[in-house]
This record gives structure tokens, sequence and C-alpha cells, in this order.
């Protein structure tokens, strides 16, 4: 006789009508004048239709000055409206966005606190043109100090341009012209401090210098001390602060690498050279830090130099990531601690290129959110030829994941226009919710419409959208996702380690910009292919690896919260570049009893040196001479190598990542619930991942494909169950629970494409 655990008596109730804090928490744009009268017609039309709470959002057209009495009295009046119909509410600190300029007041009444880049000039000098002088006649641009000219002595090898470590500092020859004293090939790098232009931000203004903690402890005063008005609610009805796209490289230096002009009037133009995250008094600060003098350094952010040294990258990014996490995200999560809120929001996520540029180690920030949070502008799912919209979302839910966060918030569906639908809302839904979001924020709900406010980041989710009279159907429906991606959980057992190091090294290379370096691609490419497989699996950074412990005997591998579980296999896609400790933790995870796979390529160089003898002793340990597909045992684990070259090479027709993963599968310990035979559609179409809670687990489907798929489930793991071919569907769209016979052929459609199937475990 089988008995069966029944889910919890809440999570049944709530699956038919969720809760507030799961369901749908917009951006309200309050962007008007702000009548008590329209703003409560509003929250009572919001809670009618199925919303969860709202984030108070100071928008463009908002007649009220930010924080004056007025804005905080509406404020005070939306909270306590809230409050009588038990909605949540989010504050919201900035004055538009990005977050850190009080809509641009704070860095034009400081100057000092304007955010500056570094700007990096090239000339090179030819040896077929000596002894001819080369002229030093850099112009000068209104808002940039001159910071250094250095002279490389510079040659090629291998089709690279690298330079000699110690160059010439002629800073003073600024106008005049040079001549090397010998014959020979240089590159001359004139490096600029430069203001960020004006208008880069979204008010207009100048952005904040997120690397000055000095800068951003006023921007805590002017702009989350006012919130103390509010203290009140804090912890109950006004739950935290949202904070919003941040960065220590804010737009013009995250969407390019060349410099944009200082003066508002041309703000399009750009001055020659690429640019790189500054602050005042730089030069100081880090020699204080490090024990170097950056300034001779600065060509290796641009050129791999003779010595195959790599110090000076990791080092600069380290640091700048040091400063912006704990100056910034450190800063304002302990106010927001102190007063008893969560701290939440998110930054400038994908690519990982993207990440190192505004960021520096994204990973780093996100551990300083209470819940995890990510973006998820315009429509569209990721595909297999597009697979880069994973990492983002993927890389929030790790962190959250490997953190013990619970929660993953994701500012969604904004920028993908007027006519975007419902269906297309739904579908992108359930994307980001099967990568792991489990608290929805739309962007945006719009106070009022009027004028110009219809072309602000369109679509409206609100009254003024034709499908408004139908969205409490979508609430609930996001609010069913959010509920059981929040009450139940994961237990992967597949990591992939983060390319982030190799990514510092590979974006610059000849003084030239590598937008799609190889590991990035493959980090997407491999992404995308584990689901195809359904293999879970979560993202890792050397920093979360290095504080993890290491388990052996029955339940080997890395873990990372006390009696959480154990991650036992480690892939390295395409990772060439590897801390020395990491390796020697990453040989101590294999003997006991981890499983390394290394894709692509085997890391090689350390955190200092190309070609590092020490990492490349550990590596022959692990690896051996690098024979694809031999697997060594070491200890009670193993190591293996896969060259995708070769892969290629032995199945032309195949994709070496797919083959990969069949050989990943036999890995996995963890077997799914069950088997399936697909009637209509292929494999890849079906994408799934398994959740439990105590008693249940469930298996999440999707079909991301343009067809109708149709699955016949053959077989359950737990034989006693499956005698009895029970099986449950909650079902999205209607809120209840029904048995479904296992061998009956069920279809899931693309439109309709995420299904809940739980298997009650017996006892």
């Amino acid at each position: 006789m089988t008995n069966t655990l029944p889910a919890s008596d809440d999570i049944i109730r709530q699956f038919n009508n969720p809760a507030a804090t799961y369901r749908p928490q917009p951006f309200w744009f309050l962007n008007h004048k702000l009548e008590r009268q329209e703003l409560e017609q509003q929250i009572s039309a919001m809670h009618e239709q199925g919303v969860g709470g709202v984030v108070l959002h100071a928008r463009h057209g908002m007649q009220a000055e930010y924080l004056s009495s007025e804005f905080m009295d509406a404020l005070s009046f939306c909270t306590e409206e809230c409050r009588k119909r038990g909605m949540d509410v989010w504050l919201y600190d900035e004055d538009n966005w990005p977050s850190g300029t009080l809509g641009g007041k704070l860095t034009r009444q400081h100057p000092e606190y304007r955010m500056r880049y570094l700007r990096i000039e090239e000339r090179r000098y030819s040896a077929a043109d000596w002894p001819k002088p080369l002229p030093l006649d850099f112009q000068l641009y209104d808002h940039n100090e001159l910071i250094a000219i250095l002279a490389y002595r510079a040659e090629e090898q291998g089709g690279e341009w690298l330079l000699h470590p110690e160059p010439l500092r002629m800073t003073e020859q600024l106008g005049d012209v040079w001549t090397p004293g010998s014959e020979g090939d240089y590159v001359v790098l004139a490096c600029w401090s430069c203001e960020i232009a004006e208008g880069m931000t979204f008010a207009g203004g100048y952005y904040l210098d997120t690397l000055n903690p000095e800068a951003v402890q006023t921007f805590i005063r002017l702009s989350y001390e006012p919130l103390l008005q509010l203290q009140q609610h804090y912890g109950s009805t006004i739950k935290g602060v949202f904070t919003d796209e941040p960065g220590l490289m804010i737009h013009d230096g995250f969407f390019g690498v060349e410099a944009i002009r200082t003066e508002v009037r041309d703000v399009e133009a750009t001055l020659p050279g690429i640019v790189f995250a500054w602050t005042r008094g730089m030069e100081e600060r880090y020699l204080a830090d490090n024990g170097v003098d950056l300034i001779p350094q600065l060509g290796a952010l641009l050129y791999h130099l003779t010595d195959g040294s790599l110090t000076v990258r990791q080092q600069y990014y380290d640091t700048v990531t040091r400063w912006y996490v704990e100056g910034y995200h450190g800063a304002i999560r302990e106010w927001c601690e102190r007063h008893g809120l969560l701290y939440i929001g998110h930054t400038l996520e994908e690519p990982v290129w993207g990440q190192a540029r505004s960021q520096g180690n994204q990973t780093q920030v996100l551990q300083q959110f209470h819940y995890s949070g990510v973006d998820y502008l315009t429509a569209g799912i990721g595909s297999k030829d597009n697979p880069h919209r994973i990492v983002s979302v993927k890389t929030a839910a790790s962190v959250a994941q490997l953190e013990n966060k619970g929660r993953v918030i994701c500012e969604s569906f904004g920028a993908s226009g007027h006519a975007y639908s419902m269906r297309q809302r739904r579908l992108d839904a359930n994307f980001i919710a099967f990568l792991g979001v489990n608290l929805f924020i739309p962007h945006a709900f719009y106070y009022s419409f009027a004028g110009y406010r219809k072309t602000d980041f369109p679509p409206t989710e609100f009254k003024h959208a034709p499908h408004w009279p139908h969205y409490r159907a979508f609430a609930d429906y996001i609010g069913r996702l959010s509920l059981l991606g929040a009450r139940t959980s994961r237990s992967p057992e597949v990591l992939l380690l983060s390319p982030i190091r190799t990514v510092y090294q590979d974006m610059f290379a000849s003084g030239v910009s590598e937008r799609k370096p190889n590991a990035d691609t493959l980090f997407q490419l491999l992404s995308d292919r584990l689901l195809r497989s359904a293999i879970d699996y979560d993202y890792v950074d050397e920093c979360q690896l290095a504080v993890a412990d290491i388990i052996g005997k029955e339940r080997p591998g890395f873990r990372f919260a006390e009696r959480g579980g154990t991650y036992p296999l480690l892939v390295l896609p395409c990772i060439r570049v590897m801390s020395r400790q990491l390796a020697v933790r990453l040989l101590s995870f294999v003997q006991s009893g981890g499983t390394l796979i290394a894709v692509g390529t085997i890391p090689q160089d350390s955190e200092s040196q190309h070609n590092d003898p020490e990492l490349k002793r550990v590596m022959e340990q692990l690896f051996g001479e690098g024979c694809h597909g031999d697997r060594r045992f070491i200890g009670d684990g193993s190591a293996l190598f896969y060259s995708l070259e070769q892969a290629k090479r032995d199945n032309e027709d195949a994709d070496p990542l797919e083959s990969l993963c069949t050989r990943l599968k036999p890995c996995v310990k963890r077997q799914p619930l069950f088997s399936y035979t697909m009637l209509e559609g292929g494999l890849e179409d079906l994408i799934v991942v398994e959740r439990e809670e105590p008693g249940r687990r469930y298996a999440w489907m999707m079909n991301w494909s343009e067809q109708e798929v149709a699955i016949r489930l053959d077989h359950h793991q737990d034989e006693a169950v499956a005698g009895e071919r029970v099986i449950e569907e909650w079902r999205l769209e209607h809120g209840d629970v029904r048995p479904m016979p296992i061998i009956s052929p069920f279809c899931i459609e693309k439109l309709t494409p995420l299904t809940a199937v739980t298997f009650p475990r017996s006892v």
C-alpha cells in the first residue's frame, strides 16, 4: 500500500489565490500631478486586478518636486492605501534613473562627485619611420585632464602586438615632438581623466562617481534619509528599497568602449580612444591599496605584455570591483539593514563582457542584494542561436541558490513596445520563471499616459492598455508561478565556472576591443545546451568556490551553505585564466570525489602569469597530457578534458556541446522523475527542470519551440506510484490541481508552455 505526503495546505490554498508577496509588484510611474483621489482609485484598480504591490517610482512628467513635502505626502498616502489592501510597497531611490544623482541635482551641486573615465588615446610609431619625429599634438578637450603620455616599446608575436612593461613617461612633452632614442616599434598612449558627459543619465544630468564612497554617502544622505519620514511602515507594508542600474561604468561606457564627448551640445560625438572605469585620486588610492603605481601599467589594460605578466588587469578589475561593491552596494545594504528594509534592484547584466565593463564582477555585486535582481528588457526568450538571454537571469538565480537568498526579482517586460501582446508576456514570464525568477516587477504601470509619457519605455501594463480588463488572469498566473518558484527548491549537481577572469584578459588585445571573447560565447552556448538536455546547473564564481566546503565520502562535491546540497560536478567552459589557489582547491575537490570537466581548453594562465608553471603542474595532475575524452581518476574523483575541435572532427554532423551533454548525463546521480516519449516535436523543444518541497517533487516543463509539443510519460522512478499511475497536474491558468493517468499523452502548446507536474513522494 502506498501513502503520499500531501503538499502543505498553505501552498495548495495559495495556488488558487496566491498571497500578495507572490503577485506582480510593478513599477508605478508617478509621472503627473499626484492627486489623492486618483492615487486611491488606481491602487484600488490594481488590487482588484490581482496586483500584489507597487514600486513607487518618480518618473518623467511628475509635477511635484522629488522628495518635496508634496511628493512625500503622496508616498505616505499611497503606502497607507496599500496597507489597507494588504499590498506590499517598495521605495525607489531615484528621480527617474539610473540611481545615484537625484535626477541630476546631486552632481550639478557637487561637480567633484561626477563619474570620471580613464580615456586612453593611441598613436603608433613604426620602426620604418625612424628617426622621423612623432608629433605629440593630442587635443585637449574640456573636462579632460591629462594623466600621462606613455611610450611603450612594442613587438609583434603570433599576430598580436605586445608591449614591453616599462614605458617612457613624457607627459610634460604634450604639444612637442618625440623621436625614439633607437630604431623600433612603439605604442604611444595619452591617458586622460575625463568627466562623464552631461545628458548620459536619463534625467539629463551627470552620473555619480560610484567608486567614490564620499559621493555615495552623499547620495544616501540626500536620497535615503528623507525616506525615514515613512519609517513607521518599514518592515511591514514597506518591504525595502529598489536601486536601478548603477554601475562603475554607466551607459556610455557600457554599450561601447569609445569615449563620449563631455559636452551636452554634442553628446553623441565620440572622442578618440577607449575608456575604462576611473575615479578622482585613483593613482594615490590604488597605490595605497595595492602598493603599485598604476599609471605606467595602464597600457596593459589594452595590450598584453612581452613578459607574460597578467597581474595588471586582474588587479585593476579586482580593485574597482571592490571599491564599487563596498562603496555603493555595501553602503546602501548597510543603511537598509539598519532600518529594517530589504535592499533590492538590478544593474546592467549581460553578456559577461558587459558585466565586466559595467560591474567588474557581477557575482560580487549580486551578493550584496537581499534578493538577487535582474532586468529583462524587450520581448523574446533565449534561443539556440541567441542564448545570451539566459546568462543575466541565470546569474541572478545562481547567486540566490548558492547564497540562500530565497527570492529572485526581475524588472520585466520593459522596452517591448506598445504592440507587446499578453501572449508574448506569458511566454517571457514562463522563460524567466523557469530560470529562477520568483518576484516579478513589471515595467511599468503609468499613472498618466498623457503627451510624451506615452514614449517613456513602453509598454504600459495598466489601465491605458487594451488588455487591462483581463489583467486579473495574468496576475493570478504570475502569482502561481512565483508561489511555486519561491516555495520549492532545486537540487542541481552541476556548476559552470564563470569565465570572468578569462574575459578580463581577452576583451582587449593589440589595443582593440573583443566584444565576443571565446569564453563568453561558449559560456552562453553551454548554458543553452544544458537546459535543452534537462541538466540543471548553477553558475559559480571563483570567490564563491574559495569559501565553499569540499565534502567527501557519500555526498562528494562543493557545498555552499550549511546543511545544503552538494555539487559533485564542475565544468570549466573555455577557462584559460584561473588563480593558483583555485587550482589547488580543484585538485582537492577531485581527490574528495568530485568530477571536473574542462571544455575547449585547460587553464594555463594564473591571475599573474601567462603559462604559469605552478598552475601547469596542478593541471597536469588533473588532466595529464590533456587527451580528448580520457577520464582520469584521481583519488576518489575524476577529471576529463573535452576538446571541441576533436569532438567536431569525430562527428562533423553533431553539435559538440550536445555531445558533451550526452556524456554529462550519466555523471548526474539524481535520476529524473520520469522518462517520456515525444509524440510531436523534437527532444530539444521541451526543457524540464525539477523542484521540490517536503513531500512533493515537481517537474516543470516548457515548450520553447514554435510548434506544438506532445509527449507520453513512460516511466516513474517510484515503481509503487507508477503502478498506481498517479501524477498531479498543477494548472497555472486555472489554479487547480488535478490527477492525471501517467500513461496518458498530453500536449504542451507554444502559448501554454509551462506546466507544473507533481509526483507525490511515497513513504
